[in-house]
């Protein structure tokens, strides 16, 4: 599986501070995920 952060077809400028910095950009690409995959004894 692969993670993506979509924006629903709305523009985001990426050389601006408030949408190409800051909490929610930080939040949203840095989420860590751990996958436990079973494995026999």
């Amino acid at each position: 599986m692969k993670r993506t952060w979509v924006n629903y077809g709305l523009p985001r400028d990426w050389m601006s501070r408030e949408q190409g910095e800051g909490h929610e950009f930080l939040h949203e690409a840095t989420q860590v995920k751990n996958i436990w995959t079973p494995t026999g004894e």
